[in-house]
């Protein structure tokens, strides 16, 4: 007898269906709809056997309309009064200040293979704490769907601007009442699949964003007018402190680095979704005396320290580029600040309030800053530009046939990968990011340039064992290269097959050239090799040859942009294959 074929998915909607509509009065209710069939066991012992809705009883409300299981034989099964509790969601736990925050946990019965759940919820919103009715929606879920629809409701003559990326679609605009109504029927859309190295939806998925304020401006305008931004007088606990680091660290960057990993360290993150606080955020004072806040407040708390500290600093935001061409309105938009700061010598940077140990504009190439200031006109942005991390070894090794090795070296860390935080506060730091070359090996290290941009040394070797006896006679030397560059990523077991794009984790290039001269009498084994592979989002460079008693290495991996389409997923795997592979990342010798 044959199996069953094992189905595509988990689970399908046959229809899912997210209603916005704003209400005369300015309340806002959202409401969702799907009917979800279950096509496995997981979907109903791992996946699916309950929902889980988030709302804040301040000014929310909750109703559900419907959760009925209808079995394969046809039979109803409504979720009973004790399948809907309330708890505290998870993001909510430890903090006194969002205590009060619900999740109602729908329990489904009588799921089995087959089955289908309706489920239907509303969330009433009170007027006045969204500026406006927007959102930023992904059209797509963790399972695929046959029918995924969108509908926006605003009193007749209220203007919706909309946009939807990565898709010909445009609303239908219908009249109900007293209302306009734009509804997209997006039909069928595939499941988000679960891979590593995923882009952010936005960048490959169609997203549909929507909003009534009137301009991307208005909704900036409100977000900064609100006492994060305005309150931003430290507490007395504060300043004292900042006035102890002043006078216990020596110099500009150790008094910044001690703020920075202060706030990063003891003061605790909330990671409270936006929009279940209503956008609104507390002032410093109260980050402080709380000791925890939520990552943007946290960025806002550290700007304060290090302006108290005599630095000229200032929260931004990181937008993409596209959202200016947008013009939609939405303070949703504002998720992620950096602070701004003009450091010792004039050196202007970014920093997190995490332990990213470089200077921040370069995570975000082509990216938008925006000074968050309340009493701004206009959005005040500047880009970040487009420098690619970039780490740089060149040197030369003179092996002897006991083993024992000296050689001359240049090291060059820059813009993204340049860890030049940790560079400024210890100089001799910058070592450890050399792989290849043993530590007690090093003689002599000079750092010659630290700054922002690049981190540059130049070292001297004097190694007692560079090379290894892997077997009788056969002699192994490791390639140098750097710790922080593409062998983090964890490229080495990428599988045969991807559905989505793939994101290389950032924009690099490593490359490595050594001159190696060995002793008389030694053979290297190591097949020569002359590859160069050029695409049009990265470049392999694989270069061993030999000219007497002298090998010259060159491996060089660079990643142009950083999202790479499915179809060129293949060539890609090869490529980072062939990068890894063990045959070009040591030399090996065998003597005469």
């Amino acid at each position: 007898m044959a199996s069953a074929q094992k189905p595509e998915s988990d689970a399908r909607y046959l229809n899912i269906t997210r209603e916005y509509q704003l209400m005369p009065d300015g309340s806002q209710v959202y409401r969702y709809t799907h009917q979800l069939k279950y096509l496995t066991h997981r979907a109903f012992h791992s996946l699916y056997g309950e929902t889980f809705i988030v709302y804040n009883p301040d000014f929310q409300k909750l109703k559900i309309e419907k959760s009925v299981t209808t079995m394969r034989d046809g039979k109803k099964t409504p979720s009973p009064a004790n399948a809907f509790n309330e708890v505290l969601p998870r993001f909510a736990a430890g903090s006194a200040r969002v205590n009060q925050m619900k999740e109602m946990v729908v329990t489904h019965t009588g799921l089995e293979v087959g089955c289908t759940v309706d489920l239907e919820y509303s969330i009433i919103t009170a007027p006045g704490i969204y500026p406006g009715l927007f959102d930023e929606l992904t059209l797509a879920e963790d399972e695929p769907a046959d029918s995924y629809t969108v509908i926006v409701k605003v009193p007749s003559g209220t203007t919706l601007n909309h946009q939807l990326s990565k898709l010909r679609l445009a609303p239908a605009i219908t009249h109900q009442g007293p209302y306009d109504v734009y509804t997209w029927a997006v039909g069928a859309t595939k499941a988000i699949p679960h891979e590593n190295f995923m882009p952010e939806n936005s960048e490959w998925l169609p997203v549909l964003r929507f909003s009534t304020m009137p301009s991307m401006y208005s909704g900036y305008d409100w977000f900064v007018n609100q006492p994060l931004f305005i309150d931003t007088q430290l507490p007395k606990g504060a300043v004292e402190w900042v006035e102890s680091v002043k006078k216990t660290e020596k110099t500009d960057m150790a008094v910044i680095i001690k703020i920075r990993d202060m706030v990063s360290q003891q003061i605790a993150v909330l990671n409270i979704p936006a929009r279940y606080i209503g956008y609104r955020y507390q002032p410093v004072s109260r980050v402080w005396s709380d000791n925890a806040g939520t990552p943007d407040e946290k960025v806002v708390l550290l700007a304060a320290l290090l302006r108290q500290a005599g630095f000229n600093a200032e929260p931004v935001a990181v937008l993409k580029s596209d959202r200016f061409e947008q013009n939609i309105g939405n303070p949703g938009l504002f998720d992620q600040f950096v602070v701004s700061i003009m450091g010792a010598e004039g050196q202007n940077f970014c920093l997190t309030a995490g332990q990213y140990q470089g200077d921040a504009r370069y995570l975000f190439p082509g990216e938008m800053l925006v000074k968050l200031e309340p009493a701004a006109e206009s959005i005040p942005k500047t880009e970040t530009g487009l420098s690619t991390g970039t780490l740089k070894l060149k040197g030369q090794i003179r092996l002897t046939a006991d083993g024992k090795a000296t050689g001359d070296f240049t090291m060059n860390m820059l813009w993204a990968a340049n860890p030049w935080f940790k560079v400024s506060a210890d100089g001799q730091a910058m070592k450890n990011y050399i792989s290849g070359i043993p530590a007690k090996g090093i003689s002599e290290f000079q750092p010659i340039r630290v700054n922002p941009e690049q981190s540059e040394a130049i070292l001297k070797i004097e190694a007692d064992k560079m090379l290894n006896e892997i077997a009788p006679g056969i002699y192994s030397m490791d390639i140098p290269g750097f710790t922080n560059g593409v062998s983090t990523w964890g490229l080495s077991a990428l599988p045969s097959e991807r559905i989505a794009p793939f994101a290389f984790p950032s924009v690099l290039a490593e490359s490595t050239i050594i001159t190696i001269t060995i002793p008389e009498g030694f053979v290297l084994l190591t097949p020569v090799v002359n590859l160069t592979e050029k695409t049009a989002w990265g470049n392999l460079m694989l270069d061993i040859r030999q000219r007497g008693n002298i090998i010259t290495v060159q491996r060089g991996l660079e990643s142009i942009c950083r999202i790479v389409e499915s179809k060129d997923y293949e060539a890609l795997r090869e490529m980072t294959n062939r990068w890894n592979n063990e045959l070009y990342q040591r030399l090996i010798f065998t003597k005469k």
